[in-house]
């Protein structure tokens, strides 16, 4: 019993959470929602912090690992960029208020910085597949196959442009009036157009 409701209460917290953001969410809604008692929450996480953290990492964790499980894998360079951008993309897809969650949260609170900078651009695995990463950036401009970038700078034209399209989607949706069928094809040719633009800016050619 314990189990089912601490997972009912996260799901629930999850949904509110990313709709309404840290500030705009109680734990008297969560309760609400979950048909608990609003104590049982505080008895099971003590905190509303201390809740959405739970969250707030699990999320930013498979975000981070879908960004980078396939930037080290085998495949030929430009299919580990296609790759990275589809799994980015999908995950985006479905949790699109997502972005904007994240981003708020790191924009606007220095103790979700620090916890992040602590947990996870510190930890040694993130820090070993990035330095793999890397190399193999370092290796491809060797061979004439890319021309010269840093490696951040590469992981942040992808970060950037996906976010851009999902945190932009109920702009664009709203002001022209796209039916739901409209957006996915919209979100789809976002898709194929960043793993173009990316893929192109990367040619040896290009300045």
């Amino acid at each position: 019993m314990k189990e089912n409701l601490e997972q009912q209460i996260l799901a629930v917290a999850e949904e509110l959470f990313i709709a309404n953001g840290f500030d705009g969410t109680s734990t008297t809604m969560i309760a609400q929602k979950v048909g608990c008692n609003q104590a049982l929450i505080h008895y099971y996480f003590r905190t509303k912090e201390n809740l959405f953290q739970q969250i707030f990492v699990r999320k930013f964790e498979a975000t981070i690992t879908h960004l980078l499980k396939p930037l080290t894998s085998e495949l030929p360079f430009n299919e580990k960029i296609t790759n990275c951008i589809n799994i980015y993309f999908d995950l985006l897809q479905n949790n699109r208020q997502l972005p904007t969650c994240i981003i708020n949260e790191l924009a606007f609170n220095p103790q979700r910085r620090e916890f992040i900078r602590n947990h996870f651009i510190k930890n040694p695995i993130r820090q070993n597949v990035y330095y793999h990463f890397s190399e193999t950036i370092k290796n491809e401009i060797r061979q004439g196959n890319i021309r010269p970038i840093e490696p951040f700078d590469l992981i942040f034209n992808i970060i950037s442009l996906c976010l851009f399209t999902f945190i932009t989607l109920p702009i664009y949706a709203d002001l022209l009036e796209r039916t739901p069928e409209q957006v996915n094809d919209y979100i789809n040719h976002r898709r194929q157009e960043i793993i173009t633009q990316i893929i192109t800016s990367l040619h040896p050619n290009t300045k």
